[in-house]
C-alpha cells in the first residue's frame, strides 16, 4: 500500500465539534466529488483528555494538530492520479478555498509513508 498522512490543525475559533462536523459533512463530500476515490480515506481525530489504563493521550495543542487523515492507495500510480486531480486547476482552487474554512493557515502537513503491518487487522 502507498499511503499519505495529512496532519491537520483546525482553524482558530472553531470548536472540536465544529471542526469535525465541517470536515466530515462539508469537505469530505467535496473532495470525493473532485478526485478519484482512494482505497482508504480515514480521519483520526485527537481525543482531548482521553486515557487508556491510566496512560493519558497527548492533547491536540501539544501535538500541533487535531486530526491525522490517512489516504491509502494500492499503488503509487493511484496516488499520483489522485494528487494530480487534487492539483488540477479545475479542482484545486475550490478545494483549497474550502480547506481555508476549517484548517488553520499553514496547518496542513503532507507526509508520504511506507506502512508495515504486524497482524492482519481490517478495522
Amino acid at each position: 500500500m502507498f499511503k499519505i498522512l495529512l496532519f491537520v490543525k483546525r482553524k482558530a475559533g472553531l470548536t472540536r465539534e465544529e471542526f469535525i462536523d465541517y470536515y466530515e459533512n462539508g469537505h469530505v463530500p467535496l473532495v470525493r466529488g473532485k478526485v478519484p476515490p482512494a482505497r482508504l480515506y480515514r480521519r483520526n481525530y485527537v481525543m482531548e483528555g482521553a486515557e487508556v489504563s491510566g496512560i493519558a493521550g497527548a492533547s491536540a495543542v501539544a501535538l500541533g494538530f487535531d486530526c491525522v487523515s490517512e489516504i491509502g492507495f494500492a499503488t503509487r500510480a493511484e496516488a499520483e492520479e489522485h494528487i494530480a486531480a487534487y492539483l488540477d486547476p479545475a479542482n484545486n482552487p475550490e478545494i483549497v478555498a474550502d480547506e481555508n474554512n476549517f484548517i488553520e493557515p499553514g496547518g496542513l502537513t503532507f507526509v508520504l509513508v511506507e506502512p508495515r503491518q504486524t497482524a492482519d487487522y481490517s478495522g
